[in-house]
């Protein structure tokens, strides 16, 4: 029992109102979609890095080979628990995947040669320099 102008407005404030809802969902489901979520993954988390052959190849050629201190697994139970690991805990074993005796090695840098080409060319040049000048 209402009149035709009565329900004229009840059905446009009920349409403003649903347009207003939808307008507000929209912008909320753009504003979550805008926002990148950051995550961060650990690789390796189970096993200990092992880097390509030509570098342990170089590594145990210079002797800069060393093994990893903590194990990856002990370092996210490490981060997990909130705690930092202090020395002669059970968590700070050294990796099982010791190969050889060069990678257990302390580091000690070598000074690099220069390739016997590069030597060979700079040595003749020493005349060159000086007596080359304009």
């Amino acid at each position: 029992m209402e009149t035709w102008r009565e329900m004229f407005l009840r059905c446009s404030e009920e349409r403003d109102a649903k347009l207003r809802s939808l307008t507000q969902n929209i912008k909320l489901s753009q504003e979550q979609a805008a926002a990148p979520i950051r995550k961060t993954q650990l690789a390796y988390v189970d096993s200990a890095v092992k880097p390509p052959r030509s570098v342990i190849s170089k590594q145990v050629k210079y002797g800069t080979a060393r093994a990893p201190v903590v194990s990856p697994a002990a370092r996210v139970a490490a981060l997990k628990a909130g705690n930092v690991a202090q020395a002669g805990d059970a968590r700070l074993r050294v990796a099982a995947g010791v190969r050889d005796n060069a990678q257990a090695q302390v580091f000690q840098p070598t000074k690099p040669r220069k390739a016997p080409m590069m030597a060979k060319v700079l040595s003749s040049m020493k005349g060159f320099k000086t007596s080359f000048r304009r």
